[in-house]
């Protein structure tokens, strides 16, 4: 009986294959995951400048009996909005918008504006004042007006 043996030369091809193999899926795994982390910074990047980018103006804020009254209007960005104060005291859930399509939104937090939107803002005050600060926090920042009675 004669016995035979795997040559070197197979027996290194072999090695040589099953190296290149688990390296190629090792760098195809790191560029996979290299891939999804820029990916994920760019989207990051792209939502900070969106958020950056919107721009809310107060064209006109009065007092109308207890109502306090604003023209807000928007820019070439969507605006998101978070909260409303007045005279330094938390009023959004006393608030409500006129958006100038004829819709009236009352839920305004996390409402989010369309570009070139001229709205009015109208919010019910506790007690009639003659005087009111207005403070209007949405994503992108704050916009700020005083109101008083015309």
């Amino acid at each position: 009986m004669k016995l035979r043996g795997v040559s070197e030369l197979v027996s290194a091809s072999l090695l040589a294959l099953i190296v290149v193999i688990v390296g190629g899926a090792v760098a195809a795994a790191i560029m996979q995951h290299a891939a999804a982390t820029r990916q994920l910074a760019e989207q990051e990047y792209i939502n900070k400048v969106l958020k950056a980018r919107q721009e809310l103006e107060v064209a006109i804020a009065y007092i109308d009996g207890n109502d306090l009254v604003a023209i807000i209007v928007t820019d070439n960005t969507p605006v998101k909005l978070n909260d409303i104060y007045i005279n330094d005291t938390l009023a959004t859930s006393n608030c409500r918008i006129s958006l100038n399509n004829g819709e009236t939104v009352t839920s305004i937090k996390g409402y989010t504006l369309p570009y070139y939107t001229a709205a009015t803002l109208r919010c019910t005050m506790p007690h009639a004042a003659q005087y009111a600060k207005l403070l209007i926090v949405y994503e992108g920042g704050e916009a700020y007006a005083e109101a008083k009675t015309p």
